[in-house]
């Protein structure tokens, strides 16, 4: 019973991972309508409900690190070098070609030697970046530390809670919007055979936790972005939506080819939208034209998916040469 309970459980959270695709372009567009200054209704929507999104990929992350632990044997042994390779050789492949395609569109820039190179790239970062390498940092130390399972989750609650403390107080208050998703994420999956074997009743109950959302969205928007209510309200937006989803999906089966697709690129498609905005704002500037909002949108889309087609195919290959060399 217990088994078939988390199996289920399982299932929807992998038929969610398979939407991580379609999440990456929805977050595409929300930036889109940032960019636009908030002039386009459907663009401003998308872009309000990204932080919901980026919850569900914390979420999905917290998730599944905790389930990679319990199944993979000695996962911590090497987490933190594979991890920093992972991340490091993603974002500097991702400056390289912002660079080169600025280059190439007549848009050269000085960096004063290497300490120019490194703070260029670490401003074009995506605090998304520096957010997760965060948790994986937390998510690690409080294993390593803590054996007990409700130390382990408290201490990386904490730790997680301080680091967001100093992030909002330095001002990088959008790294503190959605940071509770990825330890509601871990925590879930330890309970996910109560969710399972409870189905039927949750079910029933989501209605009421839509009411719940709807009104921790409109609590966390009026508010302004600097009070530490509009923090917790949003992180609590982020949960909630989360755990609604995770029981939608328990009855819900969307998948297909395609979605599993997008999914395995989604990581090329969250990076690839920032040289692909880059390169046409360095367009629309060098002609001084202001760009259409749809055709905008449609141009940076589409140059972000051809972007992330080239190097996925190209992160395949590599894979494959490493592979065969071990």
């Amino acid at each position: 019973m217990k088994e078939q309970a988390c199996k289920k459980v399982d299932a929807a959270v992998q038929r969610l991972n398979d939407l991580r695709g379609l999440m990456a372009i929805w977050i595409v567009f929300g930036h889109i309508g940032i960019s636009m200054s908030g002039k386009n209704g459907l663009f401003l929507m998308m872009e309000k409900l990204n932080l919901a999104i980026v919850g569900m990929f914390f979420f999905l992350s917290g998730y599944g690190l905790e389930k990679s632990l319990e199944r993979k044997e000695g996962y911590l042994n090497s987490f933190i070098p594979k991890k920093a390779a992972r991340l490091l050789l993603m974002t500097w492949v991702q400056f390289g070609v912002t660079e080169l395609c600025l280059y190439l569109v007549s848009f050269p820039r000085d960096y004063s030697g290497v300490s120019g190179v490194l703070k260029e790239y670490a401003n074009n970062l995506n605090w998304y970046m520096w957010e997760i390498a965060i948790m994986y940092l937390i998510f690690f130390i409080s294993h390593i530390i803590f054996k007990d399972r409700k130390a382990y989750f408290a201490a990386a609650i904490l730790a997680l809670a301080l680091t967001e403390a100093i992030l909002y107080y330095l001002g990088a208050y959008a790294a503190c919007y959605s940071c509770l998703a990825f330890p509601a994420g871990m925590i879930f999956y330890s309970k996910r055979e109560i969710i399972g074997r409870n189905e039927a009743s949750m079910f029933g109950n989501m209605f009421i936790l839509a009411m719940a959302l709807c009104c921790a969205t409109g609590f966390s928007m009026v508010l302004p972005k600097e009070s530490t209510l509009a923090v917790l309200g949003k992180n609590f937006f982020c949960v909630s939506f989360a755990f609604f989803m995770l029981v939608l999906f328990l009855r819900l089966d969307i998948s297909s080819k395609i979605l599993k697709f997008l999914a395995k690129i989604s990581p090329e498609i969250y990076l690839y939208q920032f040289p692909a905005g880059s390169v046409l704002m360095a367009l629309y500037c060098r002609g001084k034209g202001k760009p259409r909002e749809y055709m905008y949108a449609f141009l940076v889309f589409a140059l972000t998916m051809i972007m992330a087609l080239v190097i996925y195919a190209l992160r395949r290959m590599f894979e494959k040469v490493i592979s065969n060399e071990n």
